[in-house]
């Protein structure tokens, strides 16, 4: 059995986003408010699933 390696709790789980993560945060965000949503609305209101 392993040994649990002991340290600091700030050292045990980063949740920060890195500058790159962060970037496509963005990127798919806009994306997303951009082409899905608008095409959502359409198709929601056709009641259709395009192809």
């Amino acid at each position: 059995m392993k040994t649990p390696l002991l340290g600091s709790p700030d050292d045990l789980l980063e949740l920060t986003l890195s500058d790159e993560q962060q970037m496509l945060v963005g990127m798919l965000k806009g994306f997303a408010q951009d082409v899905l949503c608008p095409a959502a609305h359409e198709v929601d209101a056709q009641a259709t699933v395009p192809a």
